[in-house]
């Protein structure tokens, strides 16, 4: 288990990267330099898109390296140097050139294109960091590693939010980012001083190399075009999976984008404070997890997931009547609750998901199931923070939770048409 702690702090950077975008571009943009929700949702939807576009072709290239430090220690090198040079470059930009033109143009134009940079980072480190742990893993302590590694996963997101909770106001977020560059840093010379990849990956070599070679040589052969034989019905199943998979996100995902700003512009929270709404939906996702595996058990997936985003509707639909100045005086208190309902509603159905939709996969085509889920997982992040900025910026904040609403009763209604997936 002591090599899960330091294989994981591989992925350290991406929960830093990841808190940064949720946390502090919102501030930076709209409130330290002024400019509209559409603005700061160009920058997050090209810092969450750009990636995207080298995760195929670093995930093929690592896999075929060769080198001395092993074959994915260098691009977790290179990703994270760009990515720490990136956060670092884009603030202290921001800070220099903040009121140096006519409406802060030359700071926002640096601060997003620094940001792109360090997106151009995460999309060479992501990819090497998540397929170091199957590479060093013996196949019988997969589920263990993996556990481990989606806690040192969450482990950055929460000290970039525990950091922001003692933030007064938006010039302290210089700070943030040095903080987030130094422990981006420290993470890769940790898991670097303690992982000889080479080493680790002859020692476990033998447990799994002749079964792993045989399932990569189907894949690239008469299973190509496994996705165009499934049978119709299988078919409809994913294609309602996936479809539930994006529009939880779409919903989701602009509550974390924008939360800082509602929470001060709607209900008058202090800016620091606002970060313990992040941290309640970390705690209810943590909470649920270990408990959404039995109860799926019990119950079935499709009725879990079913309950998860039932959490989330509640969420969403008790956080929308706070919108009513009567119900916010007198049941404001709620709203913590409601984070949480959220957090484990968001939680369930990442559990549940995936495992559904590797279940119409044979064990020749998961990693072309896996990409299909990323996929889905990530597109609602980049389209969401863009839509919803732009919706704000016509509409006001007010619709926030009623948009959420609507993306996740769609979700809801995506899993009745669901008819396979569940466990065998």
């Amino acid at each position: 288990m002591k090599n899960a702690i330091f294989i994981s702090l591989s992925l350290v950077t991406w929960g830093f990267y990841l808190q940064i975008l949720d946390t502090t571009v919102q501030t930076v943009i709209v409130d330290m330099l002024g400019q509209k929700e559409t603005v700061k949702g160009v920058i997050l939807a090209l810092a969450n898109a750009v990636p995207l576009l080298f995760f195929p072709y670093v995930a093929k290239k690592s896999d075929r390296c060769v080198s001395r430090y092993g074959k994915r220690t260098p691009f977790i090198f290179v990703g994270t140097v760009i990515t720490v040079f990136g956060v670092i470059a884009a603030i202290v930009c921001a800070y220099a050139l903040n009121g140096k033109s006519e409406n802060n143009l030359s700071a926002v134009i640096t601060y997003g294109l620094f940001m792109v940079i360090s997106s151009v980072g995460i999309g060479i480190y992501r990819p090497a960091a998540v397929a170091v742990l199957p590479d060093l893993t013996p196949k019988n302590l997969r589920a263990e590693y993996t556990a481990v590694k989606n806690i040192f996963g969450s482990v950055g997101g929460f000290i970039i939010v525990a950091i922001a909770l003692f933030l007064k106001d938006y010039y302290s977020q210089l700070w943030l980012y040095i903080i987030s560059a130094v422990l981006m840093s420290a993470s890769f010379i940790a898991y670097r001083a303690a992982i000889d990849e080479n080493k680790m990956a002859a020692e476990v070599a033998s447990t799994f190399a002749d079964d792993e070679e045989e399932k990569l040589a189907e894949t690239l052969g008469e299973n190509e075009d496994y996705l165009k034989k499934m049978p119709s019905d299988k078919k409809r199943s994913l294609a309602f999976l996936l479809s539930c998979t994006f529009f939880v996100g779409f919903g989701y995902f602009a509550i974390t984008a924008t939360y800082i700003n509602y929470a001060e512009t709607m209900w008058g929270w202090a800016r620091n404070l606002s970060n313990i709404l992040i941290v309640l939906i970390g705690v209810g996702g943590a909470i649920c997890t270990p408990v959404a595996a039995v109860v799926q058990k019990k119950i079935g997936r499709k009725k879990t997931l079913l309950l998860g985003i039932g959490f989330m509707l509640v969420g969403y639909i008790v956080c929308s009547l706070m919108l009513i100045e009567e119900v916010f005086a007198s049941c404001g208190w709620l709203i913590y609750v409601m984070f949480a309902f959220i957090g484990i509603g968001w939680g369930t159905q990442n559990v549940i998901v995936y495992p559904m939709v590797m279940q119409l996969s044979d064990s020749r085509n998961n990693g072309r199931f896996s990409s299909l889920f990323t996929i889905y997982y990530t597109l609602p992040k980049v389209f969401t923070v863009l839509v919803s900025a732009v919706m704000f910026d016509a509409l006001g904040y007010e619709v926030l939770f009623p948009y959420s609403l609507v993306s996740c009763l769609v979700a809801f209604i995506c899993v009745f048409f669901v008819k396979h997936g569940e466990e065998t």
